[in-house]
Order: structure tokens, then sequence, then C-alpha cells
């Protein structure tokens, strides 16, 4: 069908529209064949189809699918539906999306966000268990160099951390300021994420400022995340960048348990060195 010359782009939008909240499809595809495109873009950039997707409206997003709309089309910031409608945890649309073959589950927006680090982000367990059985790669890293695991680590999502760990996600993996899952687990307090992780993590491992798990549970006073890090050899005497350990740390911090547990600890290993 040719092109109706009197009919603009926005007229065409909005009838475009009115098609797919009125659910005929006869007339959205004959929009379609006079020069309408189910891509075009509103005035945030985004497409109709990642416009329905952000707002959750599943049946919409089935009726673009059906005109022939590109799953995997991206915003100007990189975003596909999928993970407009993960954002927004519109899970239903998510669950959807998922069941079309042809879906790219591992594009990266221009952040270098995949829709894995966005629901590991999000603590949003179903849809990361969803992901990993639709092939997501756990070990993916945003520019800034932190995964899945680590976003989920600094939260403390231990269930979500959990499955990453089970997938192969790499527990060392450390971003471009030194930090793996552990030094921020420790660093928010995440206790529970902290003992999962301390099950294969390095637990001497240093930050781009020098500072391992235990000089950053001294400086914050986490009294029994220092014993779990204890538990694991955690290396006492040593030194980050500006030269102090975790005992001279807890000294500065007036902390005077961590203080004690650090050199009773020191104390035991120099006579056990002796025997």
């Amino acid at each position: 069908m040719p092109k109706n010359p009197q009919l603009d782009t926005n007229q065409l939008s909005r009838a475009f529209i009115t098609a797919l909240e009125e659910g005929n499809i006869e007339d959205a595809k004959t929009l379609l064949q006079q020069g309408e495109d189910v891509r075009f873009r509103d005035k945030g950039k985004n497409a109709t189809l990642l416009y329905f997707a952000d707002q959750g409206q599943t049946e919409f997003v089935k009726m673009l699918l059906r005109c022939g709309a590109d799953i995997n089309h991206a915003n100007n910031e990189g975003k596909t539906a999928l993970m407009m409608a993960l954002i927004k945890k519109k899970e239903e649309t998510v669950n959807f999306l998922l069941s079309i073959p042809g879906i790219e589950v591992n594009n990266a927006d221009k952040e270098g966000n995949t829709a894995l680090i966005i629901a590991a982000t999000y603590g949003y367990e179903k849809i990361v268990k969803l992901l990993l059985t639709n092939g997501a790669k756990s070990n993916h890293a945003k520019f800034e160099g932190s995964t899945a695991l680590i976003l989920a680590a600094v939260h403390g999502y231990k269930e979500i951390v959990k499955l990453l760990l089970e997938e192969g996600a790499d527990i060392n993996h450390a971003n471009a300021k030194g930090k793996t899952a552990l030094l921020y687990a420790v660093e928010q307090g995440q206790t529970e994420v902290v003992e999962l992780l301390l099950n294969g993590a390095d637990v001497n491992h240093t930050n781009a400022e020098g500072n391992t798990a235990l000089i950053i549970a001294a400086a914050q006073g986490y009294e029994k995340i220092v014993k779990l890090l204890l538990k694991k050899v955690a290396d006492v005497n040593h030194t980050n960048l500006d030269g102090q350990t975790a005992t001279e740390i807890a000294i500065t911090m007036k902390n005077k348990k961590i203080v004690s547990l650090l050199l009773e600890y020191e104390k035991k290993r120099m006579m056990q060195k002796k025997q």
C-alpha cells in the first residue's frame, strides 16, 4: 500500500497508538504499511516498544511484536525493552519478553549494564534465576568493572549472591577501584554475605588504596566481621598505602573491642609460630 502524503508522522503515531490501545491489530498493520515505524521515537527518544515495556503494558508489547517491532531495539542510552521493564520491576512483561525466541539477554547499555546486572542491583531474585536460565553471562562487567556479583554483594542480596556463585561468577573479580564483592560486602556491613563469600574469596585482596577486608572492617567498627575474617587467617600486619595496619586504625578509631581482638589474635599467631 502506498504512503499517504496527507498523513504526517505525528498523526500517524497517534493513530498507531490508538489502534494498539483498542487492540486493533489490522488497523495497526495498515498504518505500518502507510509508513508508520513501530520504532518511532517519542519526546524522550524511547521507542514505542520500550515505552510500553517501561509501563508494564504486556498486551501492548505483544501487539507491537506481532506488528514487527524489534524486541532488541535500544534507545539512545542503549536500553532495551527488557531493561526498561526490569528497571520498573514489571515482572509479567519481563517474563513474556524472555519467552520470545531471539531476545538478547546479554545486550549492554552505554554504562555496560546488562539485564542481569540490573536485576542483581535491584534484588530481583526470581528474575536473576530466569535470566541465568536464559543464558545471561554471570561475569559480564560494567565499564567501571563491577559485575552482578559485586552489585548484589553491595546491597546484601545473599540469595542472589548464592545463585551467581553457583553459576560460576568470579568471586575475586575486582572493579576499577580494585574492589571485590567481599570488600564491598565488608564496607557495607553485610555480615551474612561476607560469611558466604569467605568460602572462596581472597581474604587478603587489596583495593586501590591498599586496604584489605580486615582494614575496612576495623575502620568501620564491624566487630563480628573482624572475627569472621580472623577465622580465615586475615593478615593482621598488612599495611595500606598510608602505612596503617588494621590494629593501628582500630586504635585511631578508639574501638577497644576490635583492638583487643586483633592484639589477642596476633599474640596467638606468634605463639603458634614459636611452637
